[in-house]
């Protein structure tokens, strides 16, 4: 039977340690390209950060109670301190690049896909509007038509009602 001494279980906690702070990296990572995707503001920007280290502290302090029983020594966090920077200075960049092409190319393929499925309803939206600007047109012309029409029968009948008056007073001029 093979026993662990102190030795050992320093050195698992280190490598759990080292490893837990590649994947907390890791995960930030695919935060950032989600929120390279699109626009976040301040407020949704806060609740993403407060749910990734809230969710990211409770997930290190129960592998921290799993592999040292709740005890937080200083090399567990210089093993976290190094997995986090050994993760920046190799695969970060070449993993960012990545993951935004391929939410890019998501992004195009999806919105691709969304036109062409709605193509039928966008014809037929622009049919419909069609439609109803030609009816609203013809109603319109209709109106001006009726507008003028009054304002000439006014003209007409005030031209008439001047030429009466002026006839009017030519007759009693003669008289």
């Amino acid at each position: 039977m093979v026993t662990e001494n102190g030795i050992d279980l320093e050195l698992r906690l280190l490598c759990v340690s080292y490893i837990s702070g590649i994947i907390i990296v890791f995960a930030y990572d695919i935060l950032g390209i989600i929120r390279s995707s699109g626009h976040h503001g301040r407020i949704l920007r806060f609740l993403e950060e407060l749910a990734f280290w809230g969710s990211a502290g409770w997930w290190l302090f129960s592998i921290l109670n799993w592999a040292n029983y709740g005890i937080i020594r200083y090399f567990s966090m210089l093993g976290l301190f190094f997995g986090m920077i050994s993760y920046r200075i190799t695969v970060k960049d070449v993993f960012r690049q990545t993951g935004v092409r391929l939410i890019l190319w998501g992004k195009e393929k999806t919105v691709r896909v969304l036109r062409f499925l709605l193509k039928p309803v966008l014809y037929a939206g622009k049919r419909i509007f069609w439609f109803f600007e030609f009816w609203y047109r013809k109603g319109k012309r209709k109106l001006q038509l009726k507008q003028r029409i009054k304002k000439i029968k006014i003209r007409v009948v005030h031209k008439l009602e001047r030429k009466e008056l002026h006839g009017r007073q030519k007759k009693s001029e003669k008289d």
